[in-house]
């Protein structure tokens, strides 16, 4: 009995099983650690942005994150400028809380 057809069958599902289900896992399983990369860089520079220009405008801070992120090779669009905006965020209402802690 010849079993070429089988195994070639059986290469053919593999590799279409591969392509189908595997391939795309990984591209998002990548895609979503190289988003969480993004958003830590994102908060270090928001809080470093903070700490150098304090008495800046806000935009400034944003152009100086900005600058970071595309030094360190990151597109920045739109999404990227709402996880900056969220961070951003975030950093107002830890201060705040902070804040109102000390005047008790």
């Amino acid at each position: 009995m010849d079993y070429t057809e089988v195994i070639l069958a059986v290469i053919g599902l593999c590799t279409t099983i591969v392509t189908v289900i595997v391939v795309p896992w990984i591209k998002s399983k990548i895609d979503n650690e190289k988003l969480q990369k993004n958003i830590a860089l994102i908060d270090q520079y928001v809080k470093a942005a903070e700490q150098l220009l304090g008495a800046k405008t806000g935009e400034e801070k944003k152009n100086l994150v900005i600058s970071l992120l595309k030094s360190k090779g990151v597109v920045v669009d739109e999404n990227m400028e709402a996880i900056i905006e969220a961070s951003v965020y975030s950093l107002g209402k830890i201060a705040d809380a902070v804040t109102e802690e000390i005047s008790k």
